[in-house]
């Protein structure tokens, strides 16, 4: 497998040996500063386009967070990334409950 880096990054591919990489959930909420940061980091691994990708995104707690919660989710809808799922909830549930109920949704697509 060859895998090419984002355009940001140095003009070069690298060969991977054929490999099944471990899914990478993210959990985002109203900062779509961090969301930038941290996607352009996770681009910057070869593996990247190779892996499953799991976005988590809280609603807002008040209407007015709704416009930064839009925002995170519209960046992470703007990705072009082979195999990403995104679940946006339109009302806030919590760091607790978000994290435990999308490690519960990885765990089960990994073992389906």
């Amino acid at each position: 497998m060859t895998v090419s880096f984002s355009p940001t990054a140095p003009k070069e591919s690298i060969d991977l040996p054929e490999l099944n990489p471990a899914p990478i959930a993210i959990f985002a909420f109203n900062r779509e500063d961090l969301a930038r940061a941290l996607v352009a980091s996770l681009e910057q691994n070869p593996a990247w386009l190779a892996s499953k990708v799991y976005v988590f995104i809280d609603g807002p707690r008040t209407e007015a967070e709704r416009a930064k919660t839009e925002a995170v989710r519209g960046f992470f809808e703007a990705i072009n990334h082979p195999d990403m799922v995104i679940q946006s909830r339109p009302v806030n549930i919590g760091l607790k409950t978000s994290l435990s109920s999308g490690l519960l949704m990885c765990v089960r697509c990994m073992i389906e």
